[in-house]
């Protein structure tokens, strides 16, 4: 397997990717696991990029208690995805 440590030079196509990846969330998070796997063990830079594109869009508005369900739910079904 090769990596690819090459950032993205296009910053709407890493959003694109945010977006995305948001959208699979919701339809299938088992397999959103699988392409998170993916993208990080082969284009960490452009894994990096998207990381910080979310934390960007991040709402400090939420309140903590509504984004750790977020993350216990999520948690829960990529459990399931991995084993």
């Amino acid at each position: 397997m090769s990596v690819d440590f090459q950032a993205e030079d296009d910053l709407d196509r890493i959003a694109e990717i945010a977006v995305g990846l948001y959208e699979r969330m919701l339809e299938s998070p088992d397999r959103l696991y699988a392409e998170l796997v993916g993208l990080c063990a082969q284009h960490p830079a452009k894994a990096a990029q998207v990381l910080m594109c979310l934390v960007a869009w991040f709402d400090p508005d939420v309140p903590c208690t509504r984004l750790w369900q977020r993350v216990e739910h999520l948690g829960r079904l990529a459990g399931r995805a991995a084993s």
